[in-house]
Parts: C-alpha cells; structure tokens; sequence
C-alpha cells in the first residue's frame, strides 16, 4: 500500500510523514513539496498501489484542490485527505469527494480517527486494504456514486447508472418494464433495449461481486 504525504513546507511535511508512519507502520509513505513530482509520480507503476493522498491545500504553484483533482483522475480509488490550516477551502475539498479535511496541526491520533471512519464507511482494513465482504455505500448526495468493499462500480453504459439509482430509490419494490421505462426515457423505446440495459448492468455489478436479480416480466431488484 502506498500513501502520499504532500506538503510545499518541509517542516509540515517531516511532521506529517513521521506521524503517518505512527499510523501506517507497513506502508510505503512517499513525500512530495513539489506539485510537478506528484503528476510525475502518477505516472509510475507505483501509483497503482496508490491507497490515501494526505496534502495540503495550498501548494506552490498548483492549489491542493487541484492536485487532489489530478490524482483522482488517474488514480480514483485514493482516498484524499486535506490537512490545512484554511477551514473556508472544506465545501469545495467535499464537493471533490475528499474523504476527510483536518486542521494543522495533525498528529497520529486525528489521523487515526479520521482513517477509521473513512475505512468503515467504505468497508477496508487501513492497514492492508483488505475488502470486508458484502460492504455496499451508495452515496445519493451529489453525484450518485456506489462502492462495493470500497471500490467504485464502473459503468459500460451511463442509463444503467440511472437505472441503478432508480432501483435503489424503490428499495425493493416492483416495477414493471412499463415503468421503468417511462422513468428512463420521455420516449417509448423496444423492450429489447431495457434487456440491453439491464445486462449491461448486472455485468458491470458482477465485475465488483455483486449480482441484480430480477424477472422477466416484473422486476424486483435486489443487490447481492
């Protein structure tokens, strides 16, 4: 597991990494003060193993805000953790999906706390990533955005998204293909297609390990 500890102030910096390890003993922590190593770092075969991102807001020559929007776009399953001393940047870092926003000074126990939460809301053990089994979060405010043990599902097709959310939404009830077709679309389409649909999503759950079931006729979602 690599974590990145991204600070423009090499005192800052020390101080966060030195507590990080207090955290994450097994972890490989590397340390940036510079916005242009981090993207070239992004480009490594290390940041695959990219687990937490912890920096600060504002940084030479690039804002945190942006930064933490580069690391997400090539790597998005890091968990991106502000640690600052300018509380008026939270709703922006939020609107971003930063998991956590913590004011300097930071030291093992915040970082431990706020680890724990983010872990048990995604369903993963901070110390080696490990998935819990069945861990379903689906956030519906904002983007709607479901995770499985703490990844993202990937969708082939951006209707199946909405269908998901549609299903979701009904908590189990049934719907025939009628309605859910006059949800989807303002106009009719072939039943053919809603058969697509839903094979596209139950393809994109079950590369995750999850499994939609339905009927042929009358749908009662559940996600398993």
């Amino acid at each position: 597991m690599t974590i990145l500890a991204i600070d423009d102030e090499p005192v800052m910096l020390a101080h966060l990494e030195t507590e990080l390890r207090k955290v994450f003993p097994k972890a490989d922590i590397v340390t940036f003060d510079e916005c242009d190593e981090v993207l070239a770092f992004l480009e490594t075969p290390q940041s695959r193993s990219l687990h937490y991102a912890f920096m600060d807001i504002k940084l030479r020559g690039m804002l945190g805000i942006e930064l933490a929007k580069r690391i997400k776009d090539q790597c998005p399953q890091t968990r991106i953790l502000f640690c600052t001393s300018y509380s008026y940047y939270a709703l922006e870092a939020y609107q971003l999906h930063a998991l956590g926003y913590l004011m300097k000074p930071v030291d093992a126990d915040k970082l431990r706390e706020a680890v724990s939460q983010i872990e048990a809301q995604l369903g993963t053990f901070p110390e080696n990533g490990t998935a819990t089994p069945g861990k379903l979060v689906v956030h519906t405010f904002g983007n709607f955005e479901v995770l499985y043990n703490g990844t993202p599902l990937v969708f082939e097709r951006e209707k199946a998204k909405e269908l998901l959310a549609l299903l979701i939404d009904r908590q189990g009830l049934s719907m025939t293909n009628g309605e859910i077709e006059a949800f989807l679309w303002e106009e009719l389409h072939s039943p053919q297609y809603l058969q697509t649909l839903f094979y596209s999503l139950r393809k994109s759950c079950a590369a995750s390990g999850l499994r939609i079931c339905s009927s042929a006729h009358v749908t009662t979602p559940a996600l398993m």
